[in-house]
């Protein structure tokens, strides 16, 4: 799609767009994997009460958690990589008139990053496990009951 009759930027424009499918896909497998291994954790405290098969599991949620935001960082930090090259080179490939910017809004304060989902999430989903791991260490022996088991 030819948005501007500029090259360059459509080329630049392309390679910012590459960089945020691939952050949405990996934040799509980071939901899809965290999500089933709450149930597996779930299913590991609940019904098989086994501590080395909830260890196996947190270690798994923290580690692809890990991944994942390593991976959306440096998509963060490729994409800002652009922007700057497109910032300090500009004024020779624009011919004069003005077009608009390669990105919509740029966020560079620290929090708008760290607000970002790509970087977010897999923080929160990693902070959790921690948690998790922190209390099996803490309270090895304890059974977590599911609201559906309370009585009233």
């Amino acid at each position: 799609m030819n948005i501007t009759a500029n090259p360059v930027k459509n080329i630049v424009r392309e390679m910012i767009k590459h960089e945020d499918e691939l952050t949405n896909e990996r934040l799509t497998w980071l939901g899809q994997f965290e999500g089933l291994l709450f149930v597996a954790y779930g299913l590991a405290v609940k019904d098989l009460n086994d501590p080395v098969l909830t260890w196996i599991v947190c270690s798994l949620g923290l580690l692809i958690a890990l991944s994942v935001l390593f991976a959306t960082v440096r998509a963060d930090k490729a994409t800002g990589k652009l922007a700057h090259e497109w910032d300090v080179n500009k004024g020779s490939l624009e011919g004069g008139c003005w077009e608009p910017d390669v990105q919509g809004i740029r966020g560079n304060k620290w929090w708008e990053k760290l607000l970002w989902p790509g970087r977010s999430l897999p923080l929160l989903f990693g902070l959790t496990w921690l948690a998790i791991v922190i209390r099996q260490m803490v309270h090895p022996a304890a059974v977590i009951h599911s609201p559906l088991s309370w009585h009233f």
